[in-house]
């Protein structure tokens, strides 16, 4: 999308900025129409993701042991809580937050909050996530179900300024 306000200068520019189109001649539309079908399917696979080069992969936190998951992001900051639900523990990583819910002794609820990750849309791809389009898109989230491994993926926006606030992960548990 960026991209376009520069194309449609270059192609104003490229045919010269006549206020009267010409009719092309048969010859021309017939040639031009592989090149048009070629530009609509190379349209068609366009993903508006940059190169993001992931700050985590969640994958290597999700689902996982208690221990596998301390390797990664350290001891919990303060004293995990035993609750309803299973073990919650708290994690810092600077700059990032971790909350995560531990059921049945994995990592099952896992909520991050990490103010290099600036989109929601592109959240996953920071968590070393494919691009996926959201399958639930609210003025305040982007939801995904999609992602293999994952029983739902959340990136909650705040209304105010539109940053992304934090990410919700559930992996088996709803």
């Amino acid at each position: 999308m960026k991209y376009l306000p520069v194309l449609l200068v270059t192609l104003l520019t490229a045919c010269g900025g006549s206020e009267k189109p010409t009719e092309p001649a048969a010859a021309s539309v017939a040639a031009s129409a592989p090149v048009a079908a070629s530009a609509a399917q190379a349209e068609r696979t366009f993903t508006p993701v940059p190169d993001i080069k992931p700050v985590w992969q969640i994958m290597d936190i999700a689902g996982q042991p208690q221990a596998a998951v301390e390797k990664i992001l350290g001891q919990p900051h303060g004293a995990c809580e035993n609750n309803k639900y299973g073990k919650s523990c708290e994690y810092q990583t600077p700059p990032a937050e971790w909350s995560i819910t531990y059921i049945n002794g994995r990592a099952d609820w896992i909520l991050l909050r990490d103010p290099r990750i600036d989109n929601a849309l592109t959240s996953p791809v920071w968590l070393g996530l494919p691009y996926e389009t959201p399958t639930t898109a609210a003025p305040a989230l982007l939801g995904w179900s999609n992602y293999l491994g994952l029983l739902d993926y959340a990136a909650h926006v705040n209304m105010d300024n539109k940053a992304l606030e934090y990410i919700y992960i559930k992996v088996k548990t709803p």
